[in-house]
């Protein structure tokens, strides 16, 4: 991935796990070596950041789900999601 930034932890979710961060300037990806009991073998995950946003779930009296058509180049067609935005900084540290 270039030049990153690493920034090493430790997470548990039921199971030992070392987590790693790799930054660039496109995303986050992070790496988890997990290893669910003493001797286990480890596993290392992936997954890729995402930044702080809200997702909306609407229905109308009709009792249907709003959804939102959006192209995604990644899949290359469009696809049809729950309506979301993402968070400004500042009103994430407003909450917190």
């Amino acid at each position: 991935m270039g030049n990153v930034a690493r920034d090493e932890g430790t997470t548990t979710c039921g199971a030992e796990s070392d987590q790693k961060q790799a930054h660039d300037r496109f995303a986050l990806v992070i790496a988890r070596d997990v290893h669910f009991f003493p001797g286990a073998r480890v596993y290392t995950y992936y997954a890729i950041g995402q930044p702080h946003y809200l997702t909306a779930l609407a229905v109308t009296r009709e009792e249907r789900i709003l959804l939102v058509r959006k192209y995604r180049p990644a899949i290359e067609r469009f696809s049809l999601e729950l309506p979301a935005e993402l968070l400004e900084q500042t009103k994430i540290q407003r909450k917190l």
